[in-house]
């Protein structure tokens, strides 16, 4: 849910801009959707790899090493690496 704040600025970017609040709003949620692309379809569970995925200006998206071991262990246990 959007707060009132953010609806403020994202009507300001788009009248700033001369582009519609939709437009706006897609290429706020595009580094979204990257995100989300990355972290389900480039990684590879059984050989450990998570990739991390940096937005300037926004922070790191990355699995921490902890859950990386657990999940290793796990997969070894259940003989699925």
């Amino acid at each position: 849910m959007k707060t009132l704040k953010s609806r403020e600025i994202i009507k300001t970017i788009a009248r700033e801009e001369e582009v519609s609040i939709e437009d706006v709003e897609r290429v706020i949620m595009v580094h979204f959707e990257f995100v989300k692309y990355v972290q389900s379809t480039l990684v590879d569970r059984g050989k450990g790899y998570f990739p991390s995925v940096r937005l300037p200006k926004f922070g790191i998206f990355y699995v921490p090493l902890k859950s990386q071991e657990k999940l290793m262990e796990v997969n070894k246990r259940n003989g699925t690496v």
